[in-house]
């Protein structure tokens, strides 16, 4: 967390590959309040069935993740991102709508 280092989160396919058991033991929970830079992925979706949509469900049915978590969860990846400033300005505008 003090490093400011980003990390992905994918879930799904860490459930899918057993690197966790179940949900319960995934540490995207913890991340968070230790105060890790967090952000969800898909990871490989037609390998793993899975959507962007989908592990925002998953964080939200398994972790308890409201909409404000889910959002700043979205605005780290935005910030995170390999894009231009314009790009980057245009996605976070468009977040600020919501």
């Amino acid at each position: 967390a003090d490093e400011g280092v980003v990390l992905e989160c994918c879930p799904g396919s860490n459930i899918a590959l057993g690197v966790f058991a179940s949900f319960a033991d995934h540490p995207l929970p913890a991340l968070m309040q230790a105060g890790c830079r967090v952000t969800l992925n898909s990871d490989d979706p037609p390998h793993f069935h899975s959507t962007i949509g989908h592990e925002y469900d998953i964080a939200r049915t398994h972790f308890g993740l409201d909409d404000t978590a889910l959002l700043a969860l979205t605005r780290t990846a935005i910030e995170a991102a390999f894009v231009d400033e314009e790009t980057r300005a245009t996605l976070m505008a468009r977040l600020a709508d919501r």
